[in-house]
Order: structure tokens, then C-alpha cells, then sequence
């Protein structure tokens, strides 16, 4: 049996299973999910991309996820154009499969653990949930994948082409989301140490800083200020650091005041102060709580690696089975991967994937937990736990 289908994952069948199997379960899961999308869908991304289909222009979001909607509400017109994005982001969910078996192939050296990980994340629950959500999170995992394969790639090749086309990826991930930024920093100084040329470096960063201006000029020219997305990292903090939040979590109302409440104290405050009142609560906060600072960090943590949702639409036992089923062993398969690598210095690949993990994680000691906060790192825990399944699947034959 293990003979069968070593055969059937090495042959061509294998591939058009993915492609077809792996669509067919997004396009059921679109036709189900395109009346029941993520909040932000109908508050952020749907008006402006409407907007801007229209000839309004924008400039308050980074551009990424809306410059992909655009043409397709031109195309289908508003009203009508979710469940054609839906199936267009179906097979760019499918292109992040192969890249995650060029990230694994080219890490391990390991043809099986490559088509391994291409087959999980066809099937991979929240894979194919968030194909079905016209978000961000999709498309950001795509391009933080393709940013960690294209550093593998300068790794290996250490030549200006590579370098060029790395500084593009990561420029796009940042029209994407600018939280990325810590992995660019992250890779520059491992490029260092990996004692790739100065002058490649330099072309890659130079390359992201061109693209991200491309879109601080437009935001510019159409009244939105040399800027390059709204200056909402202080709110956001502030979600996560104030003296309302004892969970970890990110609900607001709960784990800080309201919008409203908020709002309301903003009307009394002069601008001035309005603009750093985020500022000052999570300064103030920190100063005067120190320890719960450290606590709240903890539980972050906890809600961030947490084997079941938290969120009560994703709190039946359906799903909950499913989400444990699914994450438990990609968690305990990278940490076996992990071992088995250890102190191997000929495996220097695995760092790319292994900081970004460490970044994001870095990020939600003081930004707010969530689940969801989590999903962009699960593709890379994707390519790590398929080593040790080819590994021991290797030695059971």
C-alpha cells in the first residue's frame, strides 16, 4: 500500500488531483461562503474598490488586495462580482500550493516532502476557507510564501536578477500589508551573515523602497499626503495594551472600549490631542502595568498558537474538530523537523521560513491575539511538518 502511494504522489496523476480536487472544494466552498464574508470585506475593501473602479481613487489602504478587486468589479459590476473573485483567487490558492512545494523542495532537498506539502495545502481547511474570503489573508499568504521562496532563491543563485526580482516580491507584499516590513529587515541582515554581495542587497532593498513609493506617489497626487497606508498601528496597539484587556484578545467592547466610547472621548479632546490619544493610552498603560504587560504577553501567546478558535461563529464542534485535526500535526510535525535538524549546518535554508514564524510571533507579544493572526504562518508550518511526514514515511518503508 505504502508502495501505491509513494507511485501515485511521484507520478502526474498526483498533480492533476491537486488541480482539480483542490479546486473543486474552493469553488463548493465559494458558492457556500460568498454571501457570508469577513466583516472588513463590506467595511473596507469592497467600498474602495468600488470606489476606485469607478475613477474616485483612494488612499487610505495599502493597494494590494484592492488594485486585484478593481478590475473585476469593472468587469462584473458592482453587485455582481464577488463569486467570480472568489473563483479567481481559487487558482491563485492553487499557485500558493506550488509554491509551497518549491519552498520544501528546495529547503529539504526532498522531491516527496515537496509534493507533500503541495498536496496539504490543496486540502488544508483554512487554505480553502480563505480562498472563499475576499480578504487580505489570502492573498498576503501568498506573497509572504513567494517572499520566503524568492530569499531562498538569492540564497542559492546570489545574482542581480534574483536580487531584482526579490525586492519586487517583497515590494508587492508590502502594497499587500505593511506589517511585513520586520522579515525584510530580518532577511537583509541574514543575507549578511550568509555573506551575500553588498551590492544585491542594496538592489533588492533598493527595488522594495522604488515600489513602495510607486504607491506613496499616487496617494500623494490624488490628497491623501506622501504616505503609504493609514497610521493605524497605534490603535491597533492599543487594542492589545490597555487596562480593559485582562484575555489577550482583540475584541473590541470587550477587551478595550468600544468604537463609540472611543469616539466619544475623541469629541472632547482637541486635535492634537486626538491624534496620539492611541499613543498616550498605550504609554500610559505600559509605564503603570509593567507585570500585566508580561502577563498579557503570555496569553497571546496562548491564543496564538491555541489548537481551537476562540471566535464564537468557529466555536462549533465541527469545526473545532476540524482546526485541531488540521493544525495539531502541522505543529508537532515542524518541531520534529525541527529536531531532526538540529545543529545541522548544511540546512541553512530553513531560516527564511523560521524568522518570518519568529517575527509574527514577536509582533503578537504586544498586538492583540487572534487566531486569524496565526494563518499566515500556517502555509510555512505547511513545508516544515512535510519533511518529517516524508521522513518517517521513508523509514517505516
Amino acid at each position: 500500500m505504502l508502495k501505491i502511494m509513494k507511485d501515485f504522489l511521484h507520478s502526474k496523476y498526483y498533480w492533476w488531483t491537486i488541480l482539480l480536487a483542490g479546486y473543486l472544494l474552493r469553488i463548493i466552498a465559494g458558492w457556500f461562503l460568498q454571501e457570508h464574508q469577513l466583516p472588513d470585506v463590506y467595511s473596507q475593501h469592497m467600498p474602495l474598490a468600488e470606489a476606485f473602479a469607478s475613477g474616485a481613487g483612494y488612499h487610505d489602504k495599502t493597494p494590494g488586495f484592492i488594485l486585484f478587486l478593481t478590475p473585476i468589479v469593472i468587469l462584473f459590476g458592482k453587485g455582481h462580482y464577488i463569486y467570480p473573485a472568489i473563483l479567481l483567487q481559487g487558482l491563485t490558492s492553487l499557485l500558493l500550493c506550488y509554491v509551497l512545494y518549491k519552498i520544501t523542495a528546495a529547503i529539504f532537498r526532498s522531491e516527496t516532502a515537496g509534493r507533500l506539502a503541495a498536496g496539504i495545502g490543496a486540502f488544508y481547511p483554512w487554505l480553502i476557507y480563505y480562498s472563499a474570503q475576499l480578504s487580505l489573508e489570502h492573498w498576503f499568504v501568498l506573497w509572504v510564501s513567494l517572499s520566503v521562496y524568492y530569499s531562498i532563491r538569492l540564497e542559492q543563485k546570489r545574482d542581480y536578477l534574483s536580487a531584482f526580482i526579490l525586492g519586487a516580491v517583497f515590494g508587492f507584499t508590502l502594497w499587500i500589508r505593511s506589517a511585513f516590513a520586520p522579515y525584510i529587515l530580518a532577511a537583509a541582515i541574514v543575507f549578511l551573515w550568509r555573506q551575500i554581495a553588498w551590492s544585491k542587497i542594496l538592489l533588492v532593498l533598493l527595488t522594495t523602497a522604488v515600489i513602495v513609493q510607486i504607491w506613496c506617489g499616487y496617494s500623494y497626487f490624488s490628497g491623501g499626503g506622501w504616505r503609504f497606508t493609514t497610521d493605524n498601528a497605534m490603535s491597533n496597539l492599543y487594542f492589545g495594551l490597555n487596562p480593559l484587556n485582562k484575555t489577550g484578545g482583540a475584541t473590541v467592547g470587550e477587551d478595550s472600549l468600544s468604537y463609540a466610547e472611543i469616539a466619544e472621548i475623541m469629541q472632547t479632546l482637541p486635535p492634537e490631542k486626538q491624534k496620539t490619544w492611541y499613543q498616550d493610552q498605550v504609554i500610559q498603560f505600559v509605564r503603570e502595568n509593567p507585570k500585566q504587560v508580561l502577563i498579557l504577553a503570555v496569553k497571546k501567546m496562548w491564543i496564538f498558537w491555541r489548537p481551537y478558535p476562540r471566535s464564537a461563529e468557529h466555536t462549533n464542534p465541527l469545526t473545532i474538530l476540524i482546526i485541531f485535526c488540521s493544525f495539531v500535526p502541522l505543529a508537532l510535525g515542524s518541531l520534529y523537523t525541527l529536531w531532526i535538524f538540529r545543529g545541522d549546518k548544511n540546512y541553512t535554508l530553513l531560516v527564511y521560513p523560521i524568522i518570518y514564524i519568529a517575527q509574527l510571533n514577536a509582533l503578537h507579544l504586544v498586538f492583540a491575539g487572534s487566531l486569524v493572526y496565526r494563518f499566515p504562518i500556517e502555509p510555512l508550518l505547511i513545508c516544515l511538518a512535510s519533511y518529517s511526514f516524508s521522513y518517517l514515511w521513508e523509514n517505516k518503508q
